[in-house]
């Protein structure tokens, strides 16, 4: 039987996500996260493709075809998920009641999470119930088989009396802090956590430019704020930021981190002295391998760099690490490099007083 082509499912997909934003804003819901990350940059390069190919309507095949056009291909970018906030149980409840009134939204999914999963959203976090909405597309008996597309959201709620918006003060990545409304449209959340947060107006809206800029560029600062201060959480943070990490490296365009813990660059062998070996794996560096290092510093400030590692050796032994209980130790889970110098992901929050500020 013939198969639904890909684009169809990409652009079905879209629809679904689309004919869920005017619901979440019925029921006066906020809408956080990745998802408003990918729409804003699917809507960049669309914008760059329309007016390349003279105003192209989205369900035209060669728009969703990757091929074509290779510069604004990232037009076709689809979130992952959906992260809604609403205000109350009430508001949640009947938000999930009108998703199952679309005919389109065939079969529908709820569970209610653990209170460890709502307090890994925030401690200011009541509930969390993610859903899960498969669709059924161009099933046609002896003919077509169809595919089932999934969608998912999660449906989160804050406790009561919490004013504070979404993320709720423990934001991981400053492109993850705008967020959408409809009284509001598109706008960079109060409560980030951050300092940005305590900009006024002029200010933040100058820094938000220019966070919006990197995020169509796929470039980020790392935050991983967190509300509990508690020493099981610090060993945690460590544990989730690398798990975000790697998430981000994973996508169709991997983004790239400007406050990482250790360097990072690409591997010129133009610009080598010698021929250098990864520390992990032992082989030869190639032109333009992506390599890590991490820096020890003098007592008068300056700055030693360790030996070079690929990329993708320094994560695995980052992730040998979270399940190797010989890395803990009186002060808690710390990562170590090759080099035994430390790696901790939360000391990447200083590095945003100073972000985007003109000195």
């Amino acid at each position: 039987m013939p198969s639904v082509k890909e684009h169809t499912l990409l652009h079905i997909k879209r629809m679904a996500y689309t004919t869920m934003e005017p619901i979440v804003y019925k029921h006066s819901g906020i809408i956080y996260g990745g998802y408003v990350r990918d729409t804003l940059i699917s809507k960049h390069f669309t914008a760059l493709y329309r007016e390349k190919n003279n105003f192209c309507r989205t369900n035209d095949k060669k728009f969703w075809d990757m091929e074509n056009d290779p510069a604004t291909q990232d037009r076709c970018l689809l979130p992952s998920d959906m992260d809604t906030c609403f205000k109350d149980l009430e508001s949640a409840d009947a938000f999930i009641e009108a998703l199952e009134d679309v005919s389109q939204y065939q079969k529908i999914r709820v569970q209610e999470s653990s209170e460890e999963t709502a307090v890994y959203y925030s401690p200011l976090v009541l509930s969390v119930r993610k859903v899960c909405i498969k669709i059924k597309v161009c099933e046609i008996p002896f003919v077509c088989e169809g595919s089932t597309i999934k969608i998912y959201v999660d449906v989160v709620v804050p406790k009561a009396n919490v004013t504070m918006q979404a993320p709720f003060g423990q934001l991981d990545f400053l492109c993850n802090g705008f967020i959408m409304s409809e009284e509001y449209g598109v706008t960079y959340s109060r409560s980030t956590g951050t300092i940005i947060d305590t900009y006024s107006d002029a200010k933040k809206a100058m820094v938000v430019s220019k966070i919006m800029d990197d995020l169509l560029n796929f470039k980020t600062y790392m935050c991983f704020i967190s509300r509990n201060k508690s020493y099981f959480n610090h060993q945690q943070q460590n544990i989730n930021a690398l798990k975000r990490i790697q998430k981000m490296a994973k996508r169709n365009k991997p983004w790239s981190f400007i406050n990482m813990p250790f360097k990072t660059e690409i591997y010129n062998t133009e610009e080598e002295v010698a021929k250098c070996d990864c520390s992990i794996c032992y082989c030869e560096f190639n032109h333009a391998d992506k390599v890590a290092y991490t820096i020890t510093t003098k007592e008068d400030g300056t700055e030693i760099p360790c030996g070079k590692i690929h990329f993708d050796c320094f994560m695995k032994s980052l992730c040998y690490q979270v399940n190797n209980k010989s890395v803990y130790s009186s002060q808690g889970f710390v990562f170590k490099c090759p080099f035994r110098n430390t790696v901790d992901f939360k000391t990447c929050k200083f590095e945003i007083k100073s972000a985007y500020v003109s000195k």
